[in-house]
């Protein structure tokens, strides 16, 4: 009987041990299984912290919640897109970045503050900075530390400012120090950007300090002061002081741009209105030059000077542009020209020179009237082709070729009908414009190959009436100067007196305006050249006024 009852407790042992062991198979398959509706991933963590929180796969979209900080670990880049102001209990860092080669971008304007004295932004690995939007920082010892790397601001406008007492305290510091033992290497580079940097309180460092390993600025300039009072900076140990040494509390990094008007260069505090006249405005982004009305000068610097790559030169309407005593352009790289009206280019020089570049005419109503040649090039053997697409070209040179010295010229969609059967003639390289006789020549007329030709004949109504014969013999009264009231004009328009009335005139009169003892001008001149009833006396608006007759503006002088 013992044995029977043994056996049936073993037998009951048995069966408690499957019963346990298929629950706990039962609880083990459910615990790593997941439930319905849930996916069970890893989660990848980033060496990213923004206001104390971890960046992971699972928050890496919307790090904190706010829409304001997302990263994207396929293309290593942090989006701010917004405004954080972060006052922990516990001085924490608003960014710290751990990750190599990250790229911050600013996506639209955005501001972080943090008050206390840790940094706003820790970069412990190489970082670039970029992106449209403006990033304000304000806050900490060092509002943007770099420790043992390279901060490189390329693309970007960054406004830095800390508000700190503390002798360390810097805008934008690198942890190397003033020393020459440090073992740290920190590097900033500034790439086609706008920085500035401000120490509203301490003044025993540079706003922009311990980069001793590489402190590197191009495609910008460094300066302290106001646009108007600006003083350039200089770089010395990973510092920027001024010309005498001294160190720079507020510093402004501009970027500019290989483009001058009248010898001033476009930066990014006068691209809208370079010259502050409103004609002449620069926009970066379609890398466009843009003409908006007349515009006369007598100075010798060219009035434009461009090494931009592929500038565009365009207007907003019609516009005259008298440059009596330089070029119209000189041009170091290859640019177009097209208008929106017609443009008017009267020089005394050169109208556009350039150096070994393509210059392009497209979809242009263009006329030139230069002492020197209309369009030249100074280095045929390298590539410097001249194209006309689809353009209305007027070229006239008082003393040289019309076009001449470039390595090719070709026509689109138009065609040469001044002089007649001209010809394009490569002598040894060297490219020009030639009539029937295989002569070069001063004057080149293009029309589109749609367009009416109609033949205004320069009116050859050479009303030579020599009547300039005012008898100055009445000079034997000593009242000679009152005698220059009375002459009468004879042909108004014609300051010249050459029984025409064209952009000579125009030309010469600012010719006598700007140099009078170099060019001289007859009483008979002076009486046709004045023009404009709204002022006495010859002035640059007689010019003008000239010019506007001929492109048809006003209809009688």
């Amino acid at each position: 009987m013992k044995e029977k009852k043994h056996i049936k407790n073993r037998q009951i042992m048995r069966r408690f041990t499957s019963i346990m062991t298929a629950m706990l198979m039962f609880a083990m398959t459910f615990a790593f299984s997941p439930a319905k509706g849930l996916t069970a991933h890893a989660v990848d963590e980033y060496w990213l912290y923004l206001c104390g929180t971890k960046v992971t796969s699972d928050n890496a979209a919307d790090i904190l919640g706010d829409g304001v900080f997302s990263y994207d670990a396929e293309t290593n880049t942090l989006t701010i897109s917004g405004d954080i102001e972060y006052n922990p209990k516990i001085p924490t860092t608003l960014l710290q970045n751990g990750i190599k080669d990250l790229t911050i971008f600013i996506e639209k304007d955005s501001t972080l503050i943090k008050p206390d004295v840790t940094p706003v932004l820790t970069i412990l690995k190489d970082t670039t900075i970029t992106g449209p939007g403006v990033l304000n920082v304000e806050g900490g010892i060092r509002t943007i530390s770099v420790d043992d790397c390279k901060l490189t601001i390329k693309n970007a406008t960054v406004n830095a400012v800390t508000n700190n007492v503390d002798h360390g305290a810097a805008a934008i510091g690198g942890t190397d120090g003033d020393s020459l033992t440090s073992l740290r290497r920190c590097s900033l580079e500034v790439i086609d950007s706008n920085v500035t940097a401000k120490n509203e309180k301490n003044k025993q460092l540079s706003a922009i300090t311990g980069f001793r390993n590489e402190l590197t600025i191009s495609g910008c300039k460094a300066f302290e002061g106001s646009w108007l009072e600006r003083r350039n900076l200089e770089i010395e140990n990973g510092s920027f002081v001024n010309e005498e040494g001294e160190i720079i509390h507020d510093i402004t990094i501009e970027r500019y741009y290989d483009l001058e008007i009248l010898g001033v260069g476009v930066n990014e505090s006068n691209k809208a209105d370079i010259l502050g006249d409103g004609v002449f405005s620069y926009n970066e982004k379609t890398n466009t030059l843009t003409i908006d009305g007349n515009f006369q000068t007598g100075s010798k610097n060219s009035v434009i000077l461009n090494r931009i790559q592929d500038l565009t030169v365009t207007t907003v309407s019609d516009s005259i542009i008298s440059c009596v005593d330089a070029w119209f352009m000189d041009n170091k790289a290859d640019f177009t020209l097209t208008t929106n009206g017609k443009l008017t280019i009267m020089s005394g020089e050169i109208g556009i020179g350039s150096w070994s570049e393509n210059v392009t005419v497209k979809n242009a109503d263009l006329n030139i009237e230069s002492n020197s040649t209309g369009i030249k090039s100074f280095n045929p053997h390298k590539s410097s082709a001249l194209k006309f697409i689809d353009s209305n070209v007027s070229i006239k040179s008082k003393e040289q070729d019309a076009v001449d010295f470039f390595s090719g010229i070709t026509l689109e969609g138009c065609e040469i009908v001044t002089p007649e059967q001209a010809e394009i003639v490569d002598l040894h390289g060297i490219v020009s414009i030639h009539d029937s006789t295989g002569s070069a020549v001063n004057k080149v007329v293009i029309k589109k190959k749609n367009d009416v030709t109609t033949t205004t004949t320069t009116t050859t109504t050479t009303t030579t009436t020599t009547t300039t014969t005012t008898t100055t013999t009445s000079a034997t009264t000593t009242t000679t100067t009152t005698t220059e009231h009375h002459v009468a004009a004879v042909l108004p328009g014609d300051a010249n007196c050459d029984g025409l009335v064209d952009l000579a005139d125009a030309i010469f009169i600012m010719q006598v305006l700007a140099n009078p003892n170099r060019f001289h001008i007859t009483e008979m001149g002076r009486a046709n050249g004045d023009v404009d009833k709204s002022t006495v006396g010859l002035t640059a608006n007689d010019a003008l006024k000239i010019q506007e007759f001929l492109i048809g503006k006003v209809e009688s002088l």
